[in-house]
């Protein structure tokens, strides 16, 4: 699955956070779509969002969130999850303060269309 256009999604991927002395690690990760090979981020029966974040750990993060509990994140590709090797993920936790703002303003456009975006 190829995306031209980068898409952020929301859907219910998570981890939880273990501190190693200075080293921060994300643990515990969470796929809701495991049994979905048909899902955006599935490819060959695994998760290419859980792995990046094992082989690159927070590399790919661009967002800051405080950590309680597990943190729940958006996700974005770029190039094809059919080809995990040559394709780049993104994430981001959905509570960040920017990204929920943008998600935000996001729906609203999509719920009033063009309209509904303010200058």
């Amino acid at each position: 699955m190829s995306e031209s256009i980068m898409t952020w999604h929301e859907d219910g991927h998570s981890f939880f956070v273990t501190i190693d002395k200075s080293f921060v690690m994300p643990t515990m990760f969470h796929c809701p779509n495991r049994a979905d090979e048909t899902a955006a981020c599935m490819h060959d029966g695994d998760c290419v969002v859980e792995r990046f974040v094992d082989v690159y750990g927070f590399d790919c993060n661009v967002g800051v969130v405080e950590v309680s509990g597990p943190v729940e994140i958006a996700w974005t590709v770029v190039g094809d999850v059919g080809d995990p090797d040559n394709c780049q993920i993104w994430i981001i936790p959905i509570k960040d303060e920017f990204f929920s703002a943008w998600a935000t303003g996001q729906k609203t456009v999509t719920e009033t269309g063009p309209e509904g975006i303010s200058e």
